[in-house]
């Protein structure tokens, strides 16, 4: 019997993913076989950076979580005009002692109507990347149906929403224990390439996701140096609509390093010529984002005090979005941040007053939110999206069920 589909709940809107089409899947995709290599499940993470795919065994999603995939690749997103062409390359690679490719879900850097998306990031050009599931299906050579999409972020609350943090308790750190509500409203963001949010509620004992573009919401200076930091980024982009996730995010964190960087902010270590040489660092790497945390942390070798305060600054202003979240869901059951940026600060997140100081710095309001737990999830946001499409796949009834 074909499960019900619940993540997220109607409206179209949302991204509820539609039933397979009539026959779907193939009977013989339904249980592993007995000879001959077992068919393939897709699994891709499409991001404004990087493209993960992977090939799990499609009788796998009767798993409780993802398994050791049978073949996966990472590619750069700049270096295709379209997904399309990754998936050609992907496909052209697979080992050919696998068995056929009979399905595919893919996470998305971008809202899904209608099994539709379109991914914006600077990196997929001037018109971003239109993807629409049944033209992905006839690229894979697919049945129809046979492709599922859905937001990363709608992806990542799934997994972080329904993984047993008891088993895995060494993913996560909690930053404010609060007094949580079982079964209470979840909230998650995400800083990365970009910044990633959405809510959780359950309902009857099912678990919806709920999409959000809140990354594009106006970023709300609090002191005099984040109203300079907001006037920094809107004439550096050109813009009027400073969004949080120009300061929230890895590119965020390199805003917010070149404001500190700017004239008349530099650091005392110029002199010594420190500073510049971390900033030629900088400017030459690929994630700069990395290249600022790891001079971030004051304690370490080689810390950077522009580095440093930048992380400071982003530290800051992550924890007051958090505290955004918890007030406007009233996330009782928990407020999660991760993604690709906070794995790579997780040590420092988990050890910061900045950040438990910044989540509970709403003054009296503080109070209407202030039971709701706050906490850093180590794990890397693209594993997370994985196994969110993983955990959506069998939500689609993409194995029969």
């Amino acid at each position: 019997q074909q499960q019900q589909q619940l993540v997220p709940p109607p409206p179209p809107a949302t991204g509820m993913p539609q039933a397979p089409a009539a026959g779907w899947p193939p009977a013989e995709a339904a249980e592993p076989r007995a000879q001959g290599p077992p068919p393939q499940l897709l699994l891709g993470d499409v991001g404004g950076t990087n493209l993960r795919f992977a090939l799990v065994p499609l009788w796998e999603l009767r798993a409780a979580t993802l398994p050791e995939p049978t073949h996966r690749a990472r590619y750069r997103t700049a270096d295709f005009a379209q997904l399309r062409e990754a998936l050609a390359r992907f496909t052209a690679e697979k080992p050919a002692e696998l068995g056929q490719i009979v399905a595919c879900t893919l996470s998305v850097c971008g809202p899904v109507s209608g099994g539709k998306a379109k991914c914006l990031a600077a990196s997929m050009g001037a018109d971003g990347w239109v993807l629409e599931e049944g033209a992905l299906a006839a690229a894979l050579n697919l049945q129809p149906g046979g492709v599922k999409l859905v937001n990363d972020f709608v992806a990542v609350g799934l997994a972080v929403a329904e993984l047993d943090w008891a088993a895995k308790a060494e993913a996560r750190t909690t930053v404010h224990a609060g007094t949580p509500a079982e079964g209470g409203t979840v909230a998650v963001l995400g800083p990365g390439t970009g910044l990633g949010e959405c809510f959780g509620v359950r309902l009857a004992g099912a678990l919806h996701i709920l999409p959000s573009e809140g990354g594009e919401s106006d970023f709300v200076p609090r002191t005099a140096d984040e109203w300079a930091l907001r006037e920094h980024v809107a004439r550096s982009l050109g813009v009027t609509h400073v969004k949080v996730e120009h300061v929230v995010s890895g590119a965020g964190l390199k805003h917010i390093y070149d404001f500190l960087r700017s004239a008349g902010r530099k650091r005392k270590a110029d002199s010594e010529g420190t500073a510049d040489a971390v900033e030629e660092e900088v400017r030459a790497a690929d994630d700069a984002g990395a290249a600022i945390a790891a001079h971030g942390d004051a304690a370490a070798e080689g810390a950077d005090a522009d580095c440093v305060a930048a992380v400071d600054m982003f530290v800051e202003a992550l924890g007051a979005e958090a505290s955004n979240l918890a007030l406007r869901f009233q996330a009782f059951g928990g407020v999660y941040i991760a993604g690709g940026v906070t794995a790579k600060l997780a040590p420092r997140l988990a050890a910061s007053e900045k950040l438990k100081a910044a989540y509970l710095g709403k003054g009296p309001s503080a109070e209407l939110y202030s039971a709701c737990p706050l906490h850093v999830v180590t794990t890397e946001g693209d594993d997370l999206a994985m196994e969110g499409a993983f955990r959506y796949a069998a939500k689609c009834g993409l194995d029969g069920r």
